[in-house]
């Protein structure tokens, strides 16, 4: 028998549009999750980048400052402070070898010669514009250079003008013959004379009209720790030492 063809009858709308609905609202859904995923990934960049930013701007002005101080310190040191000024030393305005000083250190009497057992020698100084703290220092020497008393004494105060007496003991075992003294403040030579030195029991020698005795012009120390190493010239009468 001849077929009959069949007709497919359509669905209803009504059973399409929901199949729809599910086919379309997959990829939406899709798509706004990735949108919110997105978003939240780019906030937290923002976050992340506001919180360099702040970091950064905290820590230029610690570099800068830091760098400036390498340099400072590097190019720049600090300076030491300033040390106060040195003294001048003292001009010698009068000097001579005595047995006996005034209560102000001034001799009483200028001496050319003591015998060696004299006792105690002074040699007195007076002093222009001395300066408070300065050692003034007194080495003895034989003709030879060879050093047999040393005394020093520190200026208690400045002065215009004053008297130090600066002592020394001669014993009987002293050879006869020239003797020096020289005179330092701190490591300045400001003087020096000659003297003689006689055997024990004769008379020291005074001198009646010169208020000091010879200057030695002869070479000496040039400091406190040395020795003279000529001997001063006898009989000499003038210089500066």
């Amino acid at each position: 028998m001849p077929s009959v063809p069949t007709v497919r009858q359509a669905e209803p709308a009504d059973r399409r549009e929901p199949t729809l609905r599910r086919g379309l609202r997959s990829p939406l859904m899709l798509l706004a999750a990735l949108i919110l995923a997105l978003a939240g990934c780019s906030s937290g960049q923002v976050d992340e980048a506001r919180v360099d930013q702040r970091r950064d701007a905290e820590e230029t002005p610690q570099m800068a400052v830091q760098q400036a101080t390498r340099i400072a310190q590097r190019y720049f040191p600090a300076s030491p402070e300033a040390s106060p000024p040195v003294p001048l030393a003292p001009v010698v305005g009068l000097l001579a070898v005595t047995l006996a000083t005034n209560p102000d250190g001034s001799p009483q009497g200028s001496y050319a010669s003591l015998p060696a057992d004299a006792g105690t020698a002074f040699a007195t100084a007076r002093l222009d514009d001395g300066s408070a703290g300065q050692a003034i220092t007194a080495i003895w020497t034989d003709a030879f250079g060879n050093e047999f008393g040393r005394s020093e004494q520190e200026l208690a105060a400045s002065a215009a003008v004053q008297w130090v007496a600066l002592p020394v003991g001669l014993s009987p075992g002293l050879a006869p013959g020239q003797y020096a003294v020289y005179l330092f403040a701190d490591d300045n030579r400001i003087g020096s004379l000659a003297f003689g030195v006689t055997a024990p029991g004769t008379a020291p020698q005074l001198y009646p009209d010169l208020p000091a005795n010879p200057q030695v012009p002869a070479a000496a120390p040039t400091s406190p720790s040395g020795a003279p190493t000529v001997a001063p010239a006898n009989g000499n009468r003038g210089g500066q030492g």
